[in-house]
């Protein structure tokens, strides 16, 4: 980084730790929605967007005694040290590492993250984070992420706490890889620069969060009737990971292979809404077409928007070639006769994303077992068969969210599952209701012990059932 860029950045660093300062200040003297909080809510948000005019992250970073904007250090001068002192004390206070501001931030959701931080009671270790990140959800607060002290990295074991916690973290981050790839989006239907750098950084913390808890991340990808942020791009994103991880790959390439499918969709920008939400088989005439033109329309969206580096070059490998299958039968129709890795793996998540999302020919979603048995008859086909069965040991035979009947009468969802192979038909469950068919709030079961006494019946369709899965995995 140049110097002039990087003292430029410093200032607007130094800039926002003390717009933060006085907003916490401030926010301890007068209640909310008061018009004293007006001005220095004013003030931040047009320090983060100058920031972000810049390319660059409004996230501020405690690391020991000193802070930092991203990756900039940040040096008080003499007029700061009572803001850079304060603001270090009240990062250890509430037990985070970092406070950013992106994509979907209001003047209301920041004046409620304040007053969330004001008004939480005191607690220690883990329970004030996740109690954050709880608080954050209820509001529905967007366009703020909070990170974990680097040392209080969750610990605890399986079980409700650990669930529950893991399950926000897997929902936020969720949440904000939607945003941004939703804030990408319209770039490119508005012929603006792609700015990839939100995008990087909560694809590497989704592979962080990965590496610890897959099942909460997989949990999020279950389809929720009741929750408008489902984001296919997000979903693909997920799915391929998981895939990608059972592949070993290191995480540089899981990285790339995280951003390409977030954006094999980048094509789709400006197309009507409608068309996103069809499942394409059943689309014909005009609307069909349309809709495959979007590969092509994504390679025109990165390469006009960013010219062409190697990321960039992943991200159009995969918009031109997740919808080509393995046997060239899909689209578009070109004399192209090879399949990169990146682009088998992204068509298999595509495909299982949308067939448990949209509805089909039936009028209702796939249930997670139907997709999978859908796309092992097309494996050595229209898919790689040795990444379908990788597929199929990442997810289980009973994929996360799935609706089990149990011997005992009982009804459990899924929410983990064993990577050991003579274990996948023996998932981890929670229990939802009795054997009358009455709603509890159930034991947390692992169906692999025999100590446990219970095994699976059957499967059930959650959509026939109107049963909501997907909040059963959040709650923990």
């Amino acid at each position: 980084m140049v110097a002039n860029k990087r003292d430029e950045l410093v200032q607007l660093g130094k800039g926002l730790v003390g717009r933060l300062f006085v907003l916490i200040k401030t926010s301890h003297n007068y209640a909310p929605g008061h018009a004293a909080m007006e001005t220095p809510v004013d003030d931040l948000l047009k320090t983060v967007e100058e920031i972000r005019r810049r390319n660059e992250e409004a996230l501020i970073r405690v690391k020991g005694h000193t802070l930092y904007l991203g990756d900039v250090r940040l040096k008080p001068d003499n007029g700061a040290f009572t803001s850079f002192g304060f603001m270090i004390d009240e990062f250890a206070r509430q037990n985070v590492g970092g406070i950013g501001f992106g994509d979907g931030l209001t003047a209301q959701g920041v004046q409620n993250f304040i007053y969330i931080l004001r008004d939480l009671e005191p607690a220690g270790g883990n329970d004030r984070y996740s109690r954050i990140l709880d608080r954050m959800q209820q509001l529905s607060i967007a366009g703020i992420e909070v990170e974990a002290q680097p040392e209080d990295v969750p610990k605890v074991p399986v079980g409700r706490l650990h669930l529950r916690l893991e399950g926000l973290k897997a929902r936020l981050l969720y949440q904000r890889a939607a945003e941004a790839i939703a804030g990408e989006m319209a770039n490119a239907a508005a012929g603006k620069q792609l700015r990839l750098r939100s995008a990087k950084r909560v694809v590497q913390q989704i592979i962080d969060l990965m590496a610890s808890d897959e099942a909460s991340l997989l949990g999020t990808c279950t389809p929720n009737r009741n929750w408008a942020g489902r984001s296919h791009a997000t979903n693909v994103c997920i799915l391929s990971l998981a895939l990608g991880r059972r592949l070993g790959m290191s995480k540089f390439t899981l990285s790339e292979l995280g951003m390409a499918a977030l954006f094999h969709d980048i094509g789709m920008a400006g197309l009507p809404e409608d068309l996103r939400e069809r499942e394409p088989a059943l689309l014909t005439g005009e609307k069909r077409q349309l809709l495959e033109s979007h590969p092509l329309t994504g390679v025109r969206n990165a390469m006009r928007s960013r010219g062409l580096d190697s990321l960039t070059s992943r991200i159009v490998t995969a918009a031109f070639e997740h919808h080509l299958l393995a046997d060239f039968s899909g689209y578009p129709s070109f004399p192209y006769k090879w399949l990169g890795l990146f682009g088998r793996i992204i068509s298999i998540a595509d495909r299982y994303d949308l067939l448990t999302t949209l509805p089909q020919a039936n009028g209702v979603p796939f249930p997670p077992e139907t997709a999978l048995r859908y796309l092992l008859t097309q494996a050595g086909k229209t898919y790689d068969w040795g990444l379908v069965k990788l597929f199929l040991g990442c997810l289980g035979l009973h994929p996360v969210g799935s609706l089990l009947q149990l011997d005992s009468g009982e009804l459990a969802v899924v929410v983990g599952n064993h990577r050991d192979p003579d274990r996948l038909g023996h998932p981890r469950v929670k229990v939802i209701a009795d054997p009358q068919g009455r709603e509890v709030d159930g034991v947390l079961l692992d169906l692999a012990d025999p100590a446990v006494g219970r095994r699976i019946i059957g499967t059930l369709d959650p959509n026939r059932h109107q049963i909501d899965v997907s909040r059963y995995l959040l709650a923990g």
